[in-house]
């Protein structure tokens, strides 16, 4: 199934909110339950992958701010980092850094396809839709032409996509890069590029408590994988909106992963 299909009928199975009725819900973080429960107190160590401007509908935004975490934070495109760097850059204990990641042995360069930054205006999602795939930012684009917030968008993508070409570096040398030889979280957010990073990742060395991935946009196939192999690193997950909570844990009971 093509990405625009997969997110039509996800789309098509959204509940209609009520007359009258914004349309969102209050619902519980998952993340921050299962942060309370099996990572306890302040001395949190984290590692964002696409970390964006580092607020914007940001799963760990208010953790990082309430809870004193330290650690690192990585994004590659250009504009987002340079608002990651506003909005974060002289907080205590973070460390910023702008890199494609990817499970390319060695480094090298590779392009980022991008939403041009005079498209972004009044379009909370046009910053987030950065990927080394350029089918997966042109399906974004269809899709969001369909939605009022994307009707003006040309027809040409030629006109909206640029190509940044950017340093790239294996997930193990950016942990290098980075001093990091302890993780308590991991934050994976690749628009697609998750069960790359997470394969390579090296647990053999370095195993986070908790690990928080987008499966959204992963293929059936290629999410099955992905929850095999951290299934075989120990991990049992929880499943919430988008994204999926791997916890580092026993305390698990098996169920089908055929619709998740």
């Amino acid at each position: 199934m093509s990405l625009i299909s997969k997110l039509r009928n996800k789309l098509a199975r959204a509940p209609a909110p009520e007359p009258g009725f914004s349309g969102t819900y209050p619902f519980l973080d998952v993340l921050e339950l299962i942060v309370d429960r099996h990572l306890p107190g302040p001395e949190v160590q984290f590692l964002q992958i696409g970390a964006s401007d580092g607020v914007t509908d940001d799963p760990i935004s208010a953790l990082i701010r309430e809870r004193g975490w330290q650690g690192a934070m990585v994004e590659p495109n250009p504009v987002s980092f340079r608002k990651l760097q506003d909005n974060l850059e002289n907080r205590d204990g973070l460390r910023l850094k702008q890199a494609l990641v990817s499970n390319t042995p060695g480094r090298s360069e590779q392009v980022l396809y991008c939403v041009k930054e005079e498209f972004w205006a009044g379009s909370h999602w046009a910053e987030q839709v950065s990927s080394m795939d350029r089918d997966r930012v042109e399906g974004f684009l269809h899709y969001f032409k369909t939605t009022p917030e994307g009707a003006g968008l040309p027809e040409d993508f030629d006109e909206i996509i640029e190509e940044v070409r950017l340093p790239c570096v294996h997930v193990s040398d950016l942990l290098a890069d980075l001093g990091l030889d302890r993780l308590d979280l991991l934050v994976v957010d690749t628009i697609g590029h998750e069960l790359r990073i997470l394969k390579a990742f090296p647990f053999e060395r370095i195993t986070p408590k908790v690990i928080m991935f987008e499966h959204y946009l992963l293929s059936t196939e290629d999410r099955i994988e992905l929850l095999s192999h951290l299934r075989d690193q120990g991990y049992a997950f929880a499943k919430y909106a988008v994204d999926t909570i791997a916890v580092k844990t026993d305390q698990a009971r098996n169920w089908s992963v055929a619709e998740w």
